[in-house]
């Protein structure tokens, strides 16, 4: 098949969405499907920075994309439309419901355009002040575009739950969890060796929370948690990965 991905943000900017897509794009790529990326102008550069790719094409959209969405959508729309009439494209894999399928839903009208979203594109806490939606503007945007789509993919139930909101029929989605590449785990460690590397007693418990510091992460319960493993008599070090 003959793929294109839009998307809005990209590797080296890491993310679920980010390793999502760039996972995805490479096991088609080596299933013989030929791929080309669609990015905005920086994140073109920024890419082809830290990748040389010769297994797929990588496209800049435009320049200024997102200032463009939100007030000239129609130039991007008709980029993407050239685009697919001179690639014909069998189908067009949208990563975020804003702004990439804002601007990608006149496509559906040509080819089938499946949307993955990614969290704070659909998800709303007006408590923590979580989610692009919060906006009225863009809120309303969002509700169009995917009623446009072919089909939606969901990373959760709590995203299956989020389209269903938005008035999107059951039948128009479809839940598929993240995969993850067993072979990167697949090394042999010395556990004694690195837990001298690390300052861990034998006897000492390790607990790992990855993820960039945000309030949805749930990271303010930390202390409270740790005190009560303390006070039980656990012995551990608690080890925290990511931005901020």
């Amino acid at each position: 098949m003959k793929i294109a991905f839009l998307m809005y943000s990209f590797i080296p900017k890491m993310g679920g969405a980010q390793i999502f897509a760039y996972n995805l794009i490479n096991q088609l790529s080596a299933d013989n499907h030929e791929i080309h990326i669609y990015l905005p102008y920086k994140s073109y550069l920024q890419f082809k920075k830290v990748q040389n790719v010769n297994n797929y094409k990588v496209i800049p959209i435009l320049r200024y994309e997102n200032f463009t969405a939100k007030y000239w959508p129609g130039l991007i729309r008709f980029r993407l439309m050239l685009a697919q009439k001179i690639k014909q494209y069998d189908i067009w894999q949208v990563i975020g419901a804003y702004p990439a399928g804002w601007v990608a839903k006149d496509l559906s009208k040509k080819v089938p355009v499946i949307l993955r979203s990614h969290g704070d594109d659909i998800q709303k806490d007006a408590e923590i002040q979580y989610g692009v939606g919060l906006n009225p503007d863009i809120d309303k945007k969002i509700d169009v575009t995917l009623s446009k789509m072919t089909h939606l993919v969901a990373l959760t139930e709590t995203v299956n739950k989020c389209y269903q909101d938005y008035g999107i029929s059951k039948k128009k989605i479809t839940e598929i969890p993240n995969g993850v590449n067993l072979n990167c785990f697949n090394i042999i460690v010395d556990p004694s060796s690195l837990r001298k590397k690390y300052g861990l007693k034998n006897n000492q418990i390790l607990i790992l929370s990855v993820g960039r510091y945000h309030i949805k992460k749930g990271y303010e319960y930390i202390p409270e948690s740790a005190n009560i493993l303390k006070e039980k008599g656990y012995n551990f070090k608690w080890i925290i990965v990511g931005k901020g």
